[in-house]
Order: C-alpha cells, then sequence, then structure tokens
C-alpha cells in the first residue's frame, strides 16, 4: 500500500457512508488510520455566529469581554429545526422539519435494520428517536426510555432491547452520547455517571416531536434543551 511506501502521515482521508456485506474483508485500521466523526455544521460554519467568544479562552483563564447576541428566542428555534445540515441552510424551519422527518422514517424502517444485517422493528426504532428527542441532554436511564417508548398500558421493551436499539442508531451516527464530566481527571463521574444522550443534530429531535418551529415555539423547557443540545 502506498500508505507503507511513502511514509508520510495525513495523505489520505477515507469515506463512505454504505455496509460492505463481508464485514471480516475490513481492515481494522489498527496503526494505520484513525476514524474522525464529522458532525453536522457549527453555527459558527454556518454564519449565524461571530464567533466571538473563545472557548479555548474561557479555559485558558483570558479576561473575556462582555458580549451582547443578536439571536433572539424566534431565530434560536428556527436555527433549532433547521439544524448544520449543509444542504438546508437556505431552506426554511417548516421545509427543514419535513426533510428531518423524512431522514428519520428512512433510518427506522430500512437503515436501523441494514447496518448490521439484525431485524429490527421499525416502530420500535421511531418510538425510541422520538424519546430520545424527548429526553435530549438529560440523564435519562435505559428503563426510563423503556417505559417512555412504551407510553401508558403498554408493555415496554427490555433494557437490552433498548440497549441494542440503541447500538444500531450510535453505528448509524444518528445518536452521541455526553459522558460525565468532572474537573478531577480521576474522578469515578467520568465512568460511573449516565451519559447525556443527544440526536446527532437538534433538528432531527424537534422534527421528531413537533410539526414545525411555530410548536416548539410554545415549549420553552423542550426549547431549552434542545438549545443546551446546540
Amino acid at each position: 500500500m502506498k500508505i507503507d511506501s511513502s511514509g508520510r502521515k495525513r495523505l489520505f482521508l477515507f469515506t463512505g457512508s454504505y455496509v460492505p456485506s463481508d464485514r471480516s474483508a475490513i481492515h481494522t485500521g489498527t496503526g494505520r488510520f484513525a476514524p474522525l466523526r464529522m458532525r453536522t455544521m457549527s453555527l459558527f460554519e454556518t454564519g449565524d455566529s461571530n464567533g466571538t467568544v473563545s472557548l479555548s479562552e474561557l479555559f485558558s483563564g483570558t479576561e473575556m469581554k462582555t458580549v451582547k447576541s443578536s439571536l433572539d428566542y424566534g431565530k434560536a428555534i428556527r436555527l433549532m429545526c433547521k439544524g448544520g445540515w449543509p444542504g438546508e441552510l437556505d431552506m426554511s424551519g417548516e421545509d427543514a422539519v419535513e426533510i428531518s422527518k423524512a431522514y428519520i422514517n428512512l433510518v427506522a424502517n430500512s437503515d436501523a435494520s441494514c447496518v448490521d444485517g439484525k431485524k429490527r422493528s421499525p416502530e420500535k426504532v421511531e418510538k425510541l428517536i422520538i424519546s430520545l428527542a424527548r429526553n435530549t441532554a438529560t440523564y435519562a436511564s435505559l428503563d426510563t426510555i423503556a417505559s417512555d417508548m412504551a407510553g401508558k398500558g403498554n408493555k415496554k421493551p427490555g433494557e437490552n432491547t433498548v440497549r441494542d436499539y440503541l447500538g444500531a442508531l450510535r453505528k448509524l451516527f444518528l445518536v452521541e452520547e455526553q459522558r460525565g464530566w468532572s474537573p478531577n481527571l480521576r474522578s469515578t463521574v467520568r465512568t460511573q455517571s449516565s451519559p447525556k444522550r443527544h440526536l446527532t443534530d437538534p433538528s432531527l429531535a424537534a422534527a421528531a416531536v413537533y410539526n414545525g418551529p411555530g410548536e416548539l415555539e410554545q415549549d420553552l423547557n423542550m426549547a431549552g434543551f434542545l438549545f443546551e443540545s446546540l
């Protein structure tokens, strides 16, 4: 391979979004390449933030100047519904929600089973996504999510089922888990606390629960959790 013969670093970028039929033929990449998670665009990348506040400066102790944001509540709601998808930058919030709903539908009816060849119920996948949306940026346990999926009067799925379905959504890069944090690097909080779960873009959470920015705007509590996720 040219990777070996050249001896140089950072020459190649491998991309792809398909599921190989024979996973045993995949090179693990150990010692040769590393996975890089690509997220949707940030507000700075979409041009909706001027980047005045620097996170690195906040942690380095640099004195910060007072900054007034031009982002009002209504615009924040619209940005959460649009998300950071490059193809939706020029769309209205309502149109973007419809695209996200279609994305969720495809994941539930196809991708969740194709990702590893294991048949999964589209209905359960969709209910799981809705539950994750409703519990965005919270420490909801597997039992809480299972109960939420079941609703009133229905048998709730077992924790192993929820864990399996979550695993499929992680493989599809639809779910990201924010681990517990502590300033003490050796603290057990980092490994023993439940993670906060986020859908990979807040627009997916908004689309899973609401039909457009107008409905989300009326739910201040949910808007707060989605803003944290944003």
